[in-house]
């Protein structure tokens, strides 16, 4: 996770301090940028935001957090203040400071040193760095003692702004025991850059039965498919993987897993198995198992039955729809009854392949404290799987047949990853043709293959929303169709597709002449609504949500507004919301203002979300030079995937396209395609000098050139 952002809000200057209501030391708690109270997860009351000097706020959403049982903390924040101060009793005190990097993706980039009452407590403090990556939980704590019955925590900002999501005040010096932090040497969320995942492991049909030492009650821990014996970040002492009766292992390496403090329990998994027995001691016991689907991407791909000595404790069980996600920890506890020295836990596939992560048998019936998950309401990430050795999905919709894809992708950070989080690059090109026409019969296999033959990995399509659209006075019976058959074209070449909406209505499904707009219309959500339903979640598909926008407000570019020719515009925010509501985790592309070139506003416009990159379209007009690109584009390259999926100039000249490709490989490896293979002239601008393929001369060569150049998947 990524890192998602919401509008700022501002806010006053200076905030009233907070006043403890009586004279007896008290503790008080806030979250920082929240504007009402919460109730965490251990009962604990936390007021609203208070008691600042300057700074602005944001809520980032249903983002998750890692190393801690309260997201919620963390989802709100201050940035830019220079304080806080609070009238408390006089009173010794432990002031906890909530931290978590939400925005920026590197160690560096965020530095500012914190004082309380005068005396420096952090120097040179670098979230990032000191919590171990983006998205995590850390915590400071400090004792000091009130004598004037003020409390000041100052803030000095050395890069960039100083942020806070969280401050407590308690008396007594003693810290608190809710939000609970692992050892800083945990391991970090961001994705591994290189492909993790290693062949399946085999192993025998059964092994010994595993057993617990002595004949007292005694706790049992099995970590599902690991070779080696692993300690927690608890210092818990977790056994190799055995008492399996069948099965595969496969261990997927550093990837990051939601709603844990210990991904490593996750990372590792036992699939296929039909069951485990265990030789302990009679007792009661807690036995808690531990899932997270870490392949599949949505609901009902995976189903299984699990028992326990005979008694079924799961029926139908599949964990993506109970954990609300993929990579995403969830924990099943119950409470059995050992009478014959054996325990027994059995697995029934129903839809795949059964899967488990790791086994806690413990005496007693109260579960453990161990790999702790937040409360159900916590946030949980959209995200996507990586690759494993299982049976593919009989029962489900299947991605498009041809060459094998890298997706599903996913975004962290500034980068794209593939499924076995390597960090992937787009390059290719657009096809036009049918954005103007309900079927273009230029369109053929032998073109996509062509535009294969230049190294090409992805196609970008533009599409009109009104042959698509029933009712609609361009509607096309046949045009959903013809952009399968196209889309197919594209994948059995081997490639990916970016769905771009190109042309819309204005809101007006009789318009008999739609183009391009200002911006996306009602009718754009429908489109939406019914397109990314019929491509969820296939792993060749990104979504564009549209064009280039233009001529409108960065308010109206998010929320939507009337505009000035007085029909209602939607904005990016209910796209992104018409798409994730159809249960798409796709990419989504965001183009900028200034017909897609401008991306300067998006810092303080953000979409809330996941899985989002942004999209900029340089071409060759005097406000649209190298040296504008820092300032509209080229600076968003280090927070944000930044898709350059138009670009081009109109004289048949090659300066420009070598100029901006040259800039994009230095920004990030940003990811690019290119405008546009037609064989339409220098003015459309084309790449092509004849539909077979062959590039136009010099631009067209040059653009066969750069993607000869790149890796070729």
């Amino acid at each position: 996770m990524t890192a998602t952002h919401v509008v700022p809000t501002s806010t006053a200057v200076k905030a009233q301090a907070n006043i403890v209501s009586s004279s007896a030391c008290s503790t008080l708690r806030i979250e920082a940028g929240n504007t009402s109270a919460y109730t965490d997860s251990s009962g604990n009351q936390w007021s609203a935001d208070s008691g600042f000097s300057g700074g602005s706020t944001v809520d980032r959403g249903n983002i998750a957090i890692a190393n801690t049982n309260d997201a919620r903390i963390y989802q709100t924040e201050r940035y830019g203040m220079s304080g806080y101060n609070f009238n408390v009793a006089n009173c010794t005190y432990s002031v906890i400071l909530h931290f978590a990097e939400t925005y920026l993706t590197a160690a560096g980039q965020r530095l500012f040193n914190v004082a309380i009452n005068g005396n420096g407590v952090l120097n040179n403090f670098d979230v990032f760095a000191d919590a171990g990556g983006a998205f995590r939980a850390d915590r400071k704590t400090f004792t000091t003692t009130v004598t004037n019955g003020t409390l000041n925590i100052t803030f000095t900002a050395l890069v960039n702004s100083p942020e806070i999501n969280g401050i407590e005040i308690i008396p007594s010096g003693a810290p608190p025991t809710n939000t609970p932090l692992p050892p800083t040497s945990q391991p970090t969320l961001q994705p591994s850059r290189t492909n993790t995942v290693p062949p399946p492991t085999s192993t025998p049909t059964k092994p010994p039965t595993a057993t617990a030492s002595g004949s007292t009650c005694s706790t049992l821990r099995i970590e599902a498919g690991n070779a080696s014996a692993y300690t927690d970040l608890s210092g818990v002492q977790w056994s190799a993987d055995s008492g399996f009766a069948g099965g595969s292992t496969i261990d997927r390496g550093n990837i990051a897993i939601g709603n844990t403090s210990d991904s490593r329990i996750y990372q590792t998994e036992r699939y296929g198995m039909s069951g485990y027995s265990f030789n302990v001691p009679n007792c009661t016991y807690t036995v808690i198992l531990h899932f997270a689907e870490t392949y599949l991407t949505a609901a009902g791909l995976r189903v299984f039955n699990v028992a326990i000595n005979g008694s079924s404790v799961l029926n139908n069980f599949d964990v993506f729809a109970d954990a609300k996600g993929a990579y995403m920890a969830d924990r099943k506890t119950f409470v059995t009854t050992v009478t014959n020295g054996t325990l027994n836990i059995t697995f029934t596939a129903l839809v795949n392949n059964t899967e488990i992560n790791a086994i806690e048998i413990i005496p007693g019936g109260t579960a453990p404290t161990s790999t702790p998950l937040p409360p159900t309401g916590t946030a949980t990430p959209q995200t996507t799987a990586s690759n494993t050795p299982t049976l593919p999905p009989t029962a489900t919709k299947t991605p498009a047949s041809g060459a094998a894809t890298n997706g599903p992708y996913h975004v962290f950070g500034s980068s794209i990853y593939d499924a076995s989080n390597v960090k992937h690059r787009f390059h290719g090109v657009d096809r036009s043709g049918l954005e103007v026409s309900c079927t273009d019969g230029s369109m053929s296999q032998q073109d996509f293959n062509n535009m294969r033959a230049w190294n090409a990995n992805v196609v970008r399509i533009a599409l009109n929303q009104d042959y698509w659209l029933s009712g609609a006075a361009r509607f096309c019976p046949t045009y959903a169709a013809n952009v399968d058959t196209v889309f197919h074209y594209a994948v059995n070449a081997g490639m990916d597709v970016i769905f771009d909406l190109h042309w819309s209505d204005a809101g007006n499904l009789s318009n008999p002449n739609p183009g391009q707009q200002l911006m996306t219309d009602q009718n754009s959500l429908t489109f939406w609504q019914q397109f990314a339903t019929k491509y969820a979640n296939d792993p060749h598909v990104l979504f564009e949500m549209y064009n280039e926008p233009h001529d409108i407000s960065w308010a109206c570019w998010l929320n939507g507004c009337t505009t000035s020719a007085g029909w209602q515009a939607v904005g990016m925010q209910q796209i992104y919301n018409a798409i994730r509501g159809t249960g798409a985790n796709n990419i989504v592309i965001a183009g900028g203002l200034n017909w897609a070139f401008d991306l300067s506003g998006v810092p303080g416009n953000r979409i809330q979300g996941s899985n989002i990159a942004y999209a900029t379209h340089p071409y060759d007009y005097p406000e649209k030079q190298p040296t504008a690109w820092d300032s509209a584009w080229g600076f968003l390259t280090a927070t944000d995937p930044v898709l350059v999926t138009e670009f081009g100039n109109f004289n048949c000249t090659s300066n420009y396209y070598n100029s901006l490709i040259s800039y994009a490989e230095s920004h990030n490896q940003s990811s690019w395609t290119s405008w546009a293979w037609t064989a339409n002239g220098c003015s459309f601008p084309s790449i092509l000098a004849s539909s077979n393929g062959l590039p136009s001369d010099p631009v067209g060569k040059t653009i066969q050139n750069a993607l000869m150049a790149m890796p070729a998947n």
